[in-house]
């Protein structure tokens, strides 16, 4: 009989291991060995180990969910967010339920600590539908190449760009700004900027920096900050310059901004959900919306807090952001 213990959070001797793992499923099984988790995701170190949560058998880490734990702030209302990533299971002992488990102790773990409600990323929807996430948001997708590049406006003053960072206040300070956006201390600003997995490309004047970009190796926008027009701008030098020939920026559904800019230019794009959510603590949710209306239990309650399907008069869905940056 094989012995199961968890799932519970990792232990810093097992941390290691639950590394391979994660690198053997993502990355070896798919064709990439030569990618490490830890070169694009910052949230995996050893002062994380709780809400990196394992399923050991017979004393071997086989499954592994981590919660990313984020303040979202939406129109001036704060949630608390668990960005559930990292979900897999070793090829050996697939078909067991394991990775149910461990969503489960994910959902306990939030609901004790009281997390609004959790967001995840999925290519397979209905397995994390049965357990109560469900699509819902809007993001946009524009599309960016050597074909259309030269439609980006110019800039009539100075710039200059680079790669080199000073100041990491500046860049918290620029996506501070932003309608939606999620917390972060300086320190978590600094990893997240300084993985090798991704370049980070500064607009400067003379007063500093006044936008950025932070592009993974595939060409695609992570995470965007300041004025539409110098973002634009920004986006037009790198592939001016070949150091990407295409860029797929992933954008809010905002009517405002690099969005508005970029659909009034008529690039292509599409629109897609952003991520499954899930409730977990609805009344403290009711209580922050003030909404009349009551959350019930069932799957319709999400649609209706964050769209995009239009579900009930009463209620306006919450414009829902989380950026890519922080998917995991």
């Amino acid at each position: 009989m094989n012995l199961i213990e968890g799932p519970r959070g990792c232990k810093k001797e097992e941390f290691k291991e639950a590394i391979e793992l994660l690198n053997l499923v993502f990355y070896t099984l798919r064709g990439k060995p030569n990618r490490k988790l830890q070169d694009e995701y910052y949230i995996y170190n050893e002062k994380n180990l709780e809400n990196m949560r394992v399923l050991k058998v017979d004393k071997k880490v086989v499954a592994h969910t981590i919660i990313c734990e984020r303040i979202l702030i939406s129109n001036g209302i704060r949630f608390k967010v668990g960005g559930i990533g990292g979900v897999c299971t070793h090829p050996d002992y697939r078909g067991k339920g394991y990775a149910s488990l461990i969503l489960k102790d994910c959902i306990r773990k939030m609901e004790k600590e009281d997390y609004d409600f959790s967001i995840l990323w999925t290519g397979n929807p209905d397995f994390y539908r049965c357990l109560g996430w469900e699509q819902v948001g809007i993001q946009y997708s524009f599309f960016l190449n050597k074909g259309n590049f030269f439609l980006l406006p110019s800039s009539s003053e100075t710039i200059e760009i680079s790669e080199k960072i000073g100041c990491f206040s500046e860049i918290k300070r620029i996506h501070e700004r932003e309608p939606l956006r999620l917390e972060r201390t300086l320190k978590e600003y600094s990893l997240l900027f300084s993985l090798p997995g991704s370049r980070a490309f500064l607009a400067r004047r003379k007063r500093g920096i006044v936008a950025y970009l932070l592009i993974n190796q595939e060409g695609v926008v992570l995470e965007y900050g300041g004025e539409a027009e110098i973002v634009a701008f920004l986006l037009k030098t790198i592939i001016e310059k070949n150091i990407f020939s295409s860029i797929a920026v992933i954008t809010p559904p905002l009517q405002e901004g690099l969005p508005k800019l970029l659909l009034e230019l008529g690039f292509l794009n599409c629109k897609g959900y952003l991520g499954m959510v899930r409730l977990i603590n609805k009344e403290k949710i009711q209580e922050k919306i003030g909404k009349k209306n009551r959350i019930d239990d069932s799957l319709k309650s999400v649609k209706i807090l964050f769209g995009p399907e239009k579900i009930d008069d009463v209620f306006a869905p919450i414009p829902l952001y989380w950026w890519r940056s922080e998917h995991v």
